[in-house]
């Protein structure tokens, strides 16, 4: 046994195995492992193929594969325009006659058309589950005799008049029209699960269906508006029912007597209620006689029974007597039935909420709320957290908090962001109050994209109570929240008057003068451990960096530090004579280092574990003349020479994690081996991004196809599986050639029209299993993925089938636009619609050149609930290239257009400076504001807050409460924060 391996097990249980994969994978991966699993497939007989998950392309692929007497189960739906396109190509490649040995069919919001495709001409007698959700019909016609609701049932009747060995039965959003199905004398059908049900129709049911053992129903009531009239009630009896679950029931007392009495075979129940009176339902001595004398074979009980009240109610009986009818020895000794009560107020509502429950709580999609409770094995009352399908997440902060310890609550604090934390609790009450300003000791607050409103209020009103206790700080320049930083630090705050920070954050820190204001209060900062200097932009390196790393590597405690500072010139930095014991990691990955500095920073920095630079490219005779034991993650840039990167790698032993991204370097896999080999024998996790120009245009393949040799022998396929892949422009000599381990990732991605094409080969087996990030097209083929991009740079149009195909981007935040010349506007507009409505969470729109035939102007009549900032700073709308400006009759239309009522950041060009006027007052919801002036006066100089500035002067006069200065990146552009 101890040489058995998961390719020597049996075939049946690799059958069994496989009956868990879906049919892409099990028919599509499964073949190439090896011959043995090839085989496996190859016998395989219990496909399941389900059309709502699978790509057009992918059907077509893996019906080559299908074998129509293997397949057990399909699942189809017209939930939506793919899936229902993918039924249409079903029934062009199969005709449902050649599936003899299918067992189970799911029609999920099914339309009459394709159900009739399905039932209409099945043959074979082996189906024994059916499914159908008639969703998609429409009921408005439900009395005349062509309606789709009267044609279904005639295909129901038909079908099951034909085929009389169903034995279990689903049918959803159709129920009412059960009893009008035509069933055989001799109906085989032993499971029926329905959505509603009346009273009546549960007895007309349990007489037509003389072999029906399982009955569920979702919700059933005394009796419906449209039910037929009411059945004389017999004393009948129904035995051949063991099984019955009513989720939602609305019998009354006398009702749930008469149901259960004519059903005494039942072995399982499962009921759900909910009222608003107390009766014999909550009463355990009524359930204890009723199954004693009707129900002598039941075994397994399950309940939730709820009432909702009036909190005035004075008459509710309390918990403890509730559960004393409970705890007989009929409940706790013979049947073993644990039931809990529980109660909850509702205060919103001016309701309270009681609820009886067996111990097994088997309740879906619910969620968790505090009660207080007590159960039938004991007398104590607790405070529990329970699971519950009725109360929102609201009510449950509502109800619940005020009912959790100090300790839980200041353990709830430390996962909120002070900003939050404050708008919901401040000036609650008076505990909550002295939880946040005297006990709670590690505030944090993270003003990245925080209104001005908000900042301002945060300001004034709460850090200063609090000063102390704040632990971490979270400031920025961009272009959402410009001026933060100087204000923050202008308004009375001192960094030093935080004595108990541990974590401080600068984005996009852009003056030497903020800089160093922000260092000289660093020094005091005894308690700092994170500090970190995000995308900071500046001219040229001067002192006011070297005092930063000086101030920095002094600090006793600090242990992580990234200084991204990108300089235009002189793109070099100069390490002061400083040694830190206490860094760990640091990250400086935009400055080109000198051989010199580089060195100084490993040696002022002898603890370091994680390090991020960009590596020196100027090719020196200076090497590391010992090994740096501590590292064991780095993070490289490398461009032109890659010969640094091997020195410096060769005397990291303890190198643990590796990435690597190089420009105009290729290291093919061969030499990557003999370094890893040789120098990294600890490396686990290795990861490359490298591109560069092929020096042989004439024959690129054969360039690309000796690199890629080299990277397919046992030591990265086998040994370690490092996979990678390959791409490259055929068509573009000067293109540059991408090789990268998978998964790739980034979460951008650009996407050009089909007049472009990108070509890739990987070294995976299924290379699409290690598409975490990426979208791939092949305009020439068949087939795209999207995963889980974020950020997404497009050129339209689609193709027709790409149009046709393009799945939900629920990961798509970022979206930039662009359109090709002259195409047709209103297609344009179309597709760039399409995919937004396909993108539920995107945030962010930037248009580009859009410039399509007869109407060139930018689309503003877009529709998006999520969308916010809207960048038309970049717009061409002429093949001029002349970027488009907003005159007042285009501000107007943004003004009244649905993107701009909802957008909180604008960045544009615009005609004259009025206009800004109107958009500060016509965009009810704009915070931000980005904008170049045609009209402004200004000229690049060098001063960054000129006092003759005209044009800021003339706006701060006419918008005095707004936040007003210039980019200081892109001078040309005003930066305004409004609100």
């Amino acid at each position: 046994m101890s040489n058995v391996t998961f390719i020597n097990l049996p075939t049946e249980i690799l059958h069994r195995i496989f009956d868990y994969l879906d049919s892409q994978t099990a028919l599509r991966s499964i073949p190439l492992v090896c011959k043995r699993f090839n085989a496996a497939i190859n016998s395989y007989d219990r496909v399941r193929v389900d059309l709502t998950t699978i790509s057009q392309s992918h059907l077509r692929f893996v019906s080559r594969f299908i074998r129509p007497e293997y397949v057990t189960a399909i699942i189809a739906s017209d939930k939506d325009e793919q899936t229902s396109d993918n039924i249409d190509l079903f029934f062009s490649i199969f005709e449902i006659t050649q599936f003899t040995r299918l067992h189970s069919l799911t029609l999920d919001q099914i339309k009459e058309t394709n159900l009739e495709r399905f039932l209409e001409h099945f043959a074979t007698d082996s189906l024994v589950s059916l499914t159908v959700d008639s969703y998609k019909l429409n009921y408005s016609s439900t009395n005349a005799s062509n309606s789709p609701v009267n044609h279904v049932v005639t295909i129901l009747s038909k079908f099951f008049a034909q085929y009389n060995r169903l034995q279990k039965f689903h049918l959803e959003n159709h129920n009412y029209h059960i009893t009008e199905i035509s069933w055989p004398v001799h109906c085989t059908l032993s499971y029926l699960s329905i959505r509603e049900c009346s009273y009546d129709i549960y007895f007309l049911i349990l007489r037509r269906l003389s072999q029906l053992q399982t009955l569920i129903i979702q919700f059933a009531a005394s009796k419906y508006i449209y039910t037929k009239p009411s059945l004389s009630l017999t004393n009948e009896c129904y035995p051949q029912l063991t099984s019955l679950t009513i989720s939602n029931c609305r019998y009354s007392i006398e009702e749930f007597q008469l149901v259960l009495s004519s059903t005494p075979s039942l072995v399982y129940l499962k009921l759900g209620s909910c009222l608003s009176r107390f009766d014999s339902i909550f009463d355990g001595y009524f359930w204890e006689e009723l199954i004693q004398t009707k129900l002598p074979s039941l075994n397994k009980f399950k309940f939730c029974f709820k009432i909702i009240s009036p909190l005035q109610e004075k008459q509710a009986p309390s918990l403890s007597s509730i559960i004393k009818t409970f705890q007989s020895p009929f409940w706790l000794d013979h049947k073993r039935w644990l039931v809990t009560c529980d109660f909850t107020m509702k205060k919103r509502f001016g309701v309270s909420e009681i609820r009886l429950y067996t111990n097994v709580d088997e309740n879906d999609d619910v969620e968790t709320v505090f009660r207080c409770e007590i159960s039938s094995t004991s007398n104590i009352r607790l405070l529990t957290r329970r699971w519950t399908n009725e109360t929102s997440k609201m009510i449950i902060a509502e109800m619940s908090l005020e009912l959790l310890a100090n300790e839980l609550l200041l353990l709830l604090f430390e996962y909120l962001n002070g900003i939050y934390l404050f708008r919901a609790f401040y000036n609650l009450n008076s505990r909550f109050d002295t939880l946040l300003i005297e006990y709670f000791r590690k505030h944090s607050f993270d003003f990245h994209f925080v209104s001005k409103q908000e900042f301002d209020l945060t300001c004034q009103q709460y850090l200063p109570l609090i000063t102390h206790q704040i632990v971490a700080l979270y400031l920025a320049n961009t272009d959402e929240t410009p001026c933060q930083i100087d204000l923050f630090l202008t308004d009375d705050f001192i960094l030093r008057r935080f004595i108990h920070l541990r974590s401080l954050s600068f984005h996009s820190v852009c003056s030497n003068e903020l800089l160093t204001k922000i260092i000289s209060q660093c020094g005091h900062l005894h308690h700092l451990t994170h500090c970190r200097f995000i995308e900071c932009y500046f001219e040229n390196y001067n002192k006011s960096h070297y005092d930063t790393i000086k101030c920095l590597w002094s600090l006793p405690k600090l242990t992580h530090c990234v200084l991204d500072f990108r300089f235009m010139h002189n793109n070099h930095i100069f390490i002061p004579i400083r040694i830190s014991e206490s860094i760990r990691c640091v990250s400086i990955p935009h400055v080109k280092w000198q051989w010199n500095e580089f060195f100084e920073l490993l040696r002022s920095t002898p603890n370091i574990h994680r390090l991020d630079v960009c590596l020196p490219d100027i090719i020196v005779d200076k090497q590391l003349k010992s090994s740096i034991q501590y590292i064991t993650a780095l993070q490289l840039f490398v461009s032109d020479n890659s010969r640094a990167m091997f020195n410096l790698l060769q005397n990291t032993p303890n190198l643990l994690c590796l990435i690597v991204k190089t420009a105009n370097v290729v290291i093919n896999g061969h030499q990557w081996k003999e370094l890893i080999v040789d120098y990294l024998p600890k490396l686990k996790i290795f990861g490359f991004f490298m591109s560069y120009k092929s020096i042989d245009c004439n024959d690129i393949e054969k360039t690309i196809d000796t690199l890629f040799d080299s990277y397919r022998t046992p030591f990265w396929i086998e040994d370690h599986q490092w996979f990678v892949r390959c791409q490259w422009t055929p068509d573009n000599v000067k293109s540059e050639i991408f090789l990268y381990t998978l998964p790739e990732h980034s979460d951008y991605f650009v996407i050009q029209p089909s007049s472009y094409t990108t070509r890739t080969k990987s070294t995976c087996p299924s290379e699409y299993d290690y598409l975490p990030s990426l979208i791939h097209f092949a305009f020439a083929r068949t087939y795209m993925y999207f995963s889980y991009i974020r950020h997404l740079h497009l050129t339209l149009p689609f193709t027709d089938f790409i149009l046709s195909n393009l799945p939900q981007f629920d990961r798509l935040m970022i979206l930039e636009v662009g359109c090709f010349p002259l195409i047709d506007a209103n297609l344009a507009v179309h597709q760039l619609q399409k995919l937004i409505d396909r993108a539920p969470h995107l945030y962010s729109l930037e248009i580009l050149a859009w410039f399509p035939l007869f109407v060139q102007e930018i689309p503003l009549n877009l529709i998006s609930r999520s969308i916010r900032p809207l960048h038309f700073q970049n717009a061409c709308c002429s093949i001029n290239n002349i970027t488009t400006s907003f005159n007042t009759y285009k501000c107007s239309v943004l003004m009244n257009s649905p993107l701009g009522l909802q957008c909180e950041f604008l960045s544009l060009i615009i005609d004259k400076r009025t206009n800004i006027i109107d958009l500060v007052d016509g965009l009810p919801n704009l915070r931000t504001l980005k904008v170049h002036c045609q009209d402004d006066q200004w000229e690049n100089r060098s001063t960054l807050f000129p006092i003759d500035d005209e044009l800021i002067i003339w706006l701060r006069a006419r918008l005095p409460c707004v936040i007003i200065n210039r980019d200081a990146r892109f001078m040309k552009y005003i930066r305004l924060w409004i609100r």
